[in-house]
């Protein structure tokens, strides 16, 4: 069954990382874990991601992998983003014949987003600091609207920044797969994903 996702996403300059990790504890919130993932954002073989707003992620771990649905974006309070996500996981190295699945398909790989994950929790929020490869630091706050908005005030990061895209439409944006202003662009690779 899916969930409706909320976030906030701030870009933030990658020499305040350390000073964040420390205030994110300091703040009550318990850290989870670092971890190293690699997400594969599929084009779907009948339609455009970018025009429908959808996703089909493949995330890749050392623990697992997750195979995520993601519905069309839902705008609320400021920069706070909702969507519904579908996940199903897949334990050890058995990922492989589920990639093989989407490619038979006839889904393709559009863009790989690779990135250093630090994950903490309370009991309202879960929050994410994210070192992706190509496009710097990101803090990603999930929870209730008026949860995130709250939190993301009390941070006061210093020179942050809202971001409303995902990371694959701004490596896809970056490597001229996608225009600014979300049309996709064809390539060998096919449509966008989102």
């Amino acid at each position: 069954m899916g969930r409706l996702e909320s976030e906030v996403k701030l870009k933030f300059d990658c020499g305040e990382l350390e000073g964040l990790l420390s205030l994110l504890e300091s703040r009550g919130l318990e850290f989870r874990g670092a971890v190293r993932e690699v997400d594969l954002y599929y084009s779907h073989p009948c339609r455009d991601f970018a025009v429908t707003d959808e996703a089909v992620r493949l995330r890749i771990t050392s623990e697992r992998w997750t195979i995520t649905y993601k519905g069309p974006r839902m705008r609320g309070k400021g920069h706070v983003k909702s969507r519904l996500e579908v996940e199903a996981h897949i334990e050890g190295g058995s990922g492989e014949a589920l990639k093989e699945i989407l490619e038979r398909l006839g889904f393709r790989e559009a863009v790989r987003v690779k990135k250093w994950r630090w994950r903490f929790s309370s009991e309202r929020l879960h929050v994410t600091v994210d070192l992706v490869e190509g496009l710097g630091c990101f803090l990603e706050v999930e929870g209730e609207e008026n949860a995130l908005v709250e939190a993301v005030k009390k941070l006061s990061l210093k020179n942050a920044v809202a971001v409303d895209k995902t990371y694959a439409e701004m490596l896809m944006e970056k490597e001229g797969v996608m225009s600014p202003s979300g049309q996709s662009r064809q390539t060998s690779k096919g449509s966008s994903a989102r």
